[in-house]
């Protein structure tokens, strides 16, 4: 740190501070740490979580499924619990490997096999399912409103490209009366 500490300064007051220290010192609500006695408004964003569905699918007897299986008997509370606006389903499908199927609100799907994932494993993937937003973005593409084969950093070509900006100061422009005027003058 170049400058003291902005709590040395608050015990020391003798003790100077430079600019990014005095803004450190300025107390901010949402900068704070959390705690109860804050206003509920500083508490709460406008995140709204985009996984609306959450559909656990396993075997009953599979081996690739023991992992889900344990995570389902163990764990799936915890989650339940954390992520109330979630719903989620449990669904038996024998014969087949385990997966997680989410479910957004823009209506996408994404499915993820899990065969012999440990819990660790699944926790992370539903943390991971449950801050996308659901939007495949190397299927979609994205607006352009041109196609080249040498894409330039520079942007696209206007005929007025190179030209110089017109001046459009009317102080500029000449009446016809001054036109004449010069033009007898010069002769």
């Amino acid at each position: 740190m170049r400058g003291p500490a902005p709590k040395l300064c608050r015990l020391i007051p003798g003790l100077k501070l430079g600019v990014k220290g005095r803004a450190r010192t300025i107390a901010v609500p949402h900068k704070q740490p959390s705690n109860d006695t804050f206003e509920l408004h500083w508490k709460f964003g406008r995140y709204i979580c985009q996984l609306k569905r959450l559909t656990f699918n396993f075997c009953s007897k599979g081996g690739s499924s023991r992992g889900l299986r344990h995570f389902l008997d163990f764990e799936v509370n915890f989650f339940i619990s954390k992520n109330p606006q979630v719903s989620v389903y449990i669904r038996e499908r024998n014969g087949q490997h385990p997966r997680l199927v989410a479910n957004y609100l823009n209506g996408k799907d994404r499915i993820i096999t899990i065969p012999n994932h440990d819990t660790l494993a699944i926790w992370e993937w539903l943390e991971r399912l449950r801050n996308e937003s659901g939007r495949q973005w190397r299927s979609e593409r994205l607006y352009q409103p041109w196609i080249t084969d040498s894409p330039s950093i520079q942007g696209t070509w206007t005929p007025f490209l190179n030209k110089p900006p017109l001046n459009v100061n009317e102080l500029s422009y000449l009446t016809e009366d001054k036109k004449e005027q010069e033009m007898n003058n010069d002769s």
